[in-house]
């Protein structure tokens, strides 16, 4: 008798509870979004400090979220931080290239100096 009670109040208990597929955002007195969540957030709490929630659908990474027409909207990128990303990405390419290939003329240097690797030999298999 007592499972059949719990069941019963744990299915009400699910069946209240509602379900949610994208997140709540956090807007600060500024109008910027400065968190997220996936529950519903203590509205108390967030009037403590001039905040407020906005739900959407779209899951948008809080780095690109921003306030647009009380809506949240994926941030569009300037030209000039499209350029910087490209930048920085073309950079760590050319730092990993370099990385590789100073690792390799150190190993091929050391070997002609007579050291013995086991370890390393096996990795490029």
């Amino acid at each position: 008798m007592k499972r059949l009670i719990f069941s019963v109040i744990l299915l009400l208990l699910l069946l209240y509870v509602p379900v949610f597929a994208g997140n709540f955002y956090i807007v600060n007195p500024e109008g910027k979004v400065v968190a997220q969540c996936q529950y519903i957030p203590d509205q108390g709490d967030l009037a403590t400090r001039g905040e407020y929630s906005i739900y959407s659908d779209e899951d948008i990474p809080l780095h690109e979220a921003v306030l647009k027409n009380e809506k949240i909207a994926r941030k569009v990128k300037s030209a000039q931080e499209i350029s910087e990303e490209i930048k920085a990405q073309e950079k760590a390419n050319e730092e990993e290239l370099i990385k590789e290939t100073m690792r390799q003329l150190a190993i091929d240097q050391l070997k002609t100096e007579g050291h013995l690797f086991k370890y390393i030999e096996e990795e490029k298999k």
